[in-house]
This record gives C-alpha cells, structure tokens and sequence, in this order.
C-alpha cells in the first residue's frame, strides 16, 4: 500500500517540477514545499521519527555533496532541492539515484549534441541548460524498476 503512495506523490512532483522546469526553466518552490512536507509524512508513515531523521540526514548529505555544482553553476538551486526532496522517498537509494540523474543527463545532453550533428546544426550552444529535472526522473524510474525487480 505505501508503495503506492509513494509512487503516486512522487510521479506528482516530478510531472510538475518537469513541466515547470521545461516552460520557465526553474521548478517551484511551492512544488518543493508540498513535496517535503509529503516526504516527511512518508518517512514518518514508514518509521516514525527515526526514519525522518534518517532520510533527513540523507537529504543534508545530498545538499553537501551538491552544492559545490550550485556554486559552479552546474545545477540551479532547484534541481537540488528536488534531489532533496526525492531523498526522502528513497534514502537507501541517495547517492545511487544523484549518480544516475547525472549519467542520464550526461546522454541527454550528447543526444542533443548529436542531433544537432547529423542535422548540420551548431552542436555547442554557449548558455544552453538542460531541465535537469528530467534526468532526475530517469533516475527515480530506475529506483522504482530496481526495486520491482529486486
């Protein structure tokens, strides 16, 4: 049952960051305010207090580790937020699920790359990003199939 839940809150979140991502090019802070306030109900429907405390840790790791991209300006502060946000969903899967948004992103970025390549385009436009909170999904669909699987 609580897979379920966390299937449907998490597909939510992402089909909203996305669309937002995609059209204005940055995710909502009210999109990542009502998905951490539905993680922090999951974390505590699963294990209570220790659990939010877990994931909570978790999400504070994955801020740490990312962060240093903010500054570069690799990552917009919402792409961050929404690792977070996903962690407390899947704290066993952090840093598994931050490595794979960057792979899918990595491809989608040499897809479009290569598109641009084959068409007789400029490959290489300079300001261009990525919504990144569409690797991030690849990433999640990957957690929920491992875990199907699993």
């Amino acid at each position: 049952m609580l897979y379920e839940v966390r299937l449907i809150l998490v597909g939510a979140l992402l089909a909203r960051a996305i669309y937002t991502d995609v059209k204005e090019g940055k995710i909502e802070n009210m999109v990542i305010a009502v998905g951490l306030l539905w993680g922090i109900l999951y974390a505590y429907m699963t294990g209570g207090w220790g659990e939010i405390l877990r994931a909570g840790k978790c999400a504070v790791l994955v801020f740490v580790s990312l962060y240093g991209f903010f500054l570069l300006r690799g990552l917009g502060a919402g792409d961050i937020k929404l690792m977070m946000v996903l962690v407390l969903f899947y704290p066993d899967r952090a840093f598994m699920m931050v490595a794979e948004a960057f792979v899918a992103g990595a491809g989608m970025a040499l897809c479009r790359m290569g598109k641009r390549f084959v068409t007789g385009q400029v490959v290489y436009k300079k300001g261009e990003t990525i919504p990144f909170s569409i690797p991030v999904t690849c990433s999640v669909l990957l957690c929920a199939i491992q875990e199907v699987i699993g």
